[in-house]
């Protein structure tokens, strides 16, 4: 099971569905025809890291969820499906 990681704790608590942000990043892929090699080389993180988050194996950390978002074009919050409320 994962878990994202940022400044040395879980953000798991705080942070909606990990599998919220698997199923968006996998959308973004296949909308955007984004191989995980490509993604890889987009990102520097090995394609057998991007393959294992992909398939949520891995614990993702923060800063990967940022290089992520900006390789795919789009927000750690879109990932992640929050929607901001307006006060």
């Amino acid at each position: 099971m994962s878990a994202v990681k940022g400044n040395g704790f879980i953000a798991r608590e705080i942070l909606p569905s990990v599998m919220g942000l698997i199923n968006q990043l996998r959308k973004e892929m296949l909308l955007k025809r984004i191989t995980q090699q490509e993604l890889s080389k987009r990102t520097g993180i090995p394609q057998s890291d991007i393959s294992k988050i992909v398939n949520d194996e891995k614990e993702i950390w923060l800063l990967t969820a940022f290089k992520i978002a900006d390789a795919v074009g789009c927000t750690v919050d879109h990932l992640w499906g929050y929607k901001y409320r307006k006060r």
